[in-house]
């Protein structure tokens, strides 16, 4: 048997928990507050900084969220297995869903607004 072969291997959890640490820098450095910019009508700015404010917090502590249903949960980087993937992924699911769903609904508002 190849020792590749069983399961995942060191390797591939240190490359990830090195993307999960690059993508903290980023989150660090404003990156929500970039890709949240200016609330749409119906939205609070306050809360929207707010948001971008706990994320940059949380990035600059090194903590993940996690989702697992409807819990959410902060983890820090040096204590998260490889089991924990699946709910890191389930948490940047929805929030690329909440982002996108955000872009849209500016698209829509610009579209309206040039008459059409």
């Amino acid at each position: 048997m190849g020792s590749g072969s069983v399961g995942p291997s060191h390797d591939d959890w240190e490359n990830h928990k090195e993307l999960e640490r690059s993508q903290l820098a980023e989150r660090a450095a404003g990156k929500m507050a970039r890709m949240l910019g200016r609330a749409l009508p119906g939205e609070s700015q306050e809360e929207l900084d707010l948001i971008a404010s706990e994320d940059r917090f949380l990035a600059q502590s090194e903590y993940r969220l996690l989702k697992q249903g409807d819990r959410v949960w902060a983890k820090h980087i040096d204590d998260m297995s490889r089991e924990d993937r699946y709910a890191r992924i389930e948490y940047e699911k929805e929030l690329v869903r909440w982002l996108k769903s955000r872009v849209e609904a500016a698209r829509w508002l610009s579209f309206r607004e040039r008459g059409h």
